[in-house]
């Protein structure tokens, strides 16, 4: 929860991982069920992160949850290993990913980029074509 939260705007993180870890929430997995409106306690992130305080993190976890849900609908079993490709090129959320995709990334023009070499193939292509099943914040 600590690496997922790391890097969040205005140095937030620290703040989001206290305040998650005082509602009991101490995993990613816990947040995404939390986003797929399927946990027993929460609906959703402004329950356990309210106010405005919070509403830049809030926008910013949502988008690296719905990154986490897509590649795992996408990869499954090996969705931690493209994750962990992705974050080394900090594409960090879904925002980035779309942007890479679309040609708009001020940094990467396409998948091959950030996963670059023939092994990565498979991963690239359908990267490149999930573009429409990737949630858009």
């Amino acid at each position: 929860l600590d690496e997922f939260c790391t890097g969040l705007s205005g140095g937030a993180g620290p703040d989001v991982v206290s305040t998650l870890k005082a509602h009991d929430i101490g995993s990613v997995k816990t947040l995404v069920s939390i986003i797929q409106k399927q946990h027993d306690n929460f609906e959703d992130l402004r329950e356990v992160l309210p106010g405005n305080k919070f509403s830049l993190a809030r926008r910013q976890l949502e988008d690296r949850l719905n990154l986490e849900i897509h590649l795992q609908k996408l990869f499954g079993e090996e969705s931690h290993m493209v994750k962990s490709k992705l974050q080394e090129k900090k594409i960090l959320g879904a925002s980035d990913l779309h942007h890479v995709l679309d040609g708009t990334h001020p940094e990467y023009g396409s998948t091959f980029e950030i996963l670059p070499g023939k092994q990565n193939m498979k991963f690239r292509n359908m990267l490149d074509d999930s573009l429409q099943a990737l949630p858009r914040l």
